[in-house]
């Protein structure tokens, strides 16, 4: 029989691969949304807490396979040391323990930056602790807290007595741990001058933060934007020249001025292997710490909290230095694995205090955004059993208002409202307070010479040469009010301001109104009940009672427990409420 020709061979081979079974082809679909991922160590995922951690874990094995399928008994056993990245849940499930990490099982991917540092992380101990059910308390986790700053910080002649400041910087470390449950979150600026402390609260409040870090001015913005990917508290020691846009790098400053909003990335281009370059999108939204001598420019000041400090005659507070755990009145270990255990426990319901400080605060917008956070760890510990802390802080932020100018360089807009306001003061003196002047007609030649006036008197830090007729029209048309005809189209150019403009423009600059002023705008709401010459009446003071509040327009007044001061009862009623 002859051989077959290679044309045969190619067809009986084609004809061979033919009839091979073929496996079924994949099937495609477009999913609903994007997986979730967890990128941050600490993070909430479909309604849980979840936080990731490496673990050193033994693994003894007593018997292996052996040839041919047989067990083979090891003695002594096998023994190892790996260390492994587990995930627990917030009802103390563990994955990843003695199973490998999976989508399946977790329900979403693992996509976390590099590992933290060892020491910033949950302890094994704890992570047990945890998974045996054991919880901390969160009024003693804050009680211990407290402790720790008041041993270190003396808070002489700063924004509140020495108790109230410890409170204060205890809730602004307890709301580093539940960022993921916050839109926006404050920076702190600690200012003082040489040897008042300033350092050792920044390395307090680092030492006691999610993943906090003291950062010197030569760190890499490469580490800046790896540690603020992942949520951790960036500590910036003689932070002056980061105020200064003509000395700081201006990557840098961006990074720290963009991280205040949740949803707010940097847009990186990193290489890629062998594909040349890619776009990486970094999350700035972190908790940031300054110290510093000098104060924050204005763009810095208006997302942080000024908390100025002197030096200290306390030797008890004075001489010891924080860095060194030994001294502190509380063990720092158990308390970082108890503030990791509070901050997977209670992550997913904190929103729900964002929420409410969002609906009933005394403050509005921009003044709000530094204290949000604050005070919804304030109402969520008085929730439970602390007492009064949310009243305490709510007074703090109040109170911080009226200091702020000292805190902050000079604002042109500030200065404008001042001015605007003096205006009607004197309008009101000219009629006399029972006139019922409801509108103002201001000349911005007036306002001029009166923000001149006025910046010459109280030290304004601003160049008296940008006080033109021009300029201070330009801000006072930026403030939508209204325009008001030259009488026959000559002279000064005009606005004018209803009641309501200018009580608008006190509550959203906070910028306090002259007394006489707002005893007026009261007078001119409040009805009389008591005669002409009575409480109420059109030649009496309005009584405390009868003020309209500028939000609700309600009467219902509610005294601090202190006695210093009210609030609306009405939009702002208590966390338990």
């Amino acid at each position: 029989m002859s051989n077959p020709t290679p044309s045969t061979k190619k067809s009986q081979s084609s004809a061979t691969s033919t009839s091979a079974p073929q496996p079924t082809p994949p099937i495609y679909s477009i999913l609903d949304d994007l997986p979730l991922e967890m990128k941050r160590n600490l993070c909430m995922i479909g309604g849980n807490g979840y936080a990731a951690v490496s673990l050193p874990i033994r693994i003894e094995r007593s018997e292996k396979s052996g040839k041919n399928g047989a067990i083979v008994k090891l003695n002594p056993p096998e023994e190892r040391i790996e260390k492994k990245l587990v995930v627990i849940r917030d009802d103390g499930v563990i994955f990843g323990f003695n199973n490998t990490l999976s989508s399946k099982s977790l329900g979403f991917d693992i996509a976390l930056p590099e590992s933290p540092p060892r020491n910033k992380l949950w302890s094994p101990k704890g992570v047990k602790d945890f998974a045996n059910g054991i919880r901390p308390n969160p009024p003693s986790v804050f009680r211990r807290l407290v402790d720790i700053v008041d041993r270190f910080i003396d808070f002489s002649r700063s924004l509140a007595d020495q108790q109230t400041m410890a409170e204060f910087i205890s809730c602004y470390i307890l709301a580093t741990w539940f960022l993921e449950a916050f839109n926006v979150i404050g920076f702190l600026w600690l200012s003082g001058e040489r040897g008042s402390g300033k350092t050792n609260l920044l390395h307090v409040v680092a030492d006691l933060s999610y993943l906090g870090q003291v950062i010197l001015a030569g760190g890499s913005y490469a580490s800046l934007r790896d540690l603020a990917d992942n949520g951790a508290t960036l500590a910036f020691d003689d932070a002056e020249n980061l105020s200064d846009p003509r000395k700081s790098d201006p990557d840098k400053r961006a990074l720290l001025l963009a991280g205040n909003h949740r949803g707010i990335t940097v847009p990186l281009k990193e290489p890629d292997g062998k594909r040349g370059w890619k776009i990486r999108h970094v999350n700035a939204f972190c908790p940031r710490i300054f110290s510093a001598i000098a104060l924050p420019d204005p763009v810095l000041s208006s997302r942080a909290i000024v908390v100025p400090l002197i030096r200290t005659t306390d030797s008890r507070r004075g001489n010891f230095d924080p860095v060194e755990h030994k001294s502190w009145p509380h063990d720092w270990r158990q308390l970082v694995d108890d503030l990791w255990a509070l901050g997977t426990t209670h992550l997913v319901g904190m929103r729900k205090y964002d929420e409410w400080v969002g609906s009933n605060s005394q403050l509005i917008g921009r003044t709000l955004q530094p204290w949000r956070a604050i005070l919804a760890v304030a109402a969520w510990l008085e929730k439970h059993g602390v007492h009064e802390i949310f009243q305490r802080m709510e007074k703090l932020a109040h109170d911080y208002q009226q200091e702020r100018p000292e805190f902050e360089v000079s604002d042109l807009t500030s200065l404008v409202i001042h001015a605007l306001f003096e205006c009607a003061d004197r309008a009101v003196s000219a009629r006399g307070a029972n006139a019922p002047q409801r509108v103002f007609e201001f000349q911005i030649s007036t306002v001029t010479n009166i923000a001149i006036s006025l910046a010459k008197k109280d030290d304004w830090d601003i160049d008296l040469d940008l006080l033109t007729p021009r300029c201070i029209g330009r801000v006072v048309s930026q403030l939508r009010l209204e325009q008001s005809p030259r009488p026959g189209g000559k002279g000064s150019r005009r606005r004018k301001a209803r009641v309501s403009d200018l009580q608008r423009l006190s509550s959203a600059y906070n910028v306090p109104l002259p007394q006489q002023l707002e005893q007026f705008f009261y007078t001119i709401r409040a009805p009389s009940s008591n005669g002409s010459n009575g409480i109420n009446g059109s030649n009496g003071p309005a009584s405390p009672a009868m003020r309209n509040c500028y939000a609700c327009g309600t009467t219902n007044w509610v005294s601090y427990p202190n006695g210093k001061g009210e609030f609306c009862g009405t939009c702002h009623p208590g966390p338990h409420d």
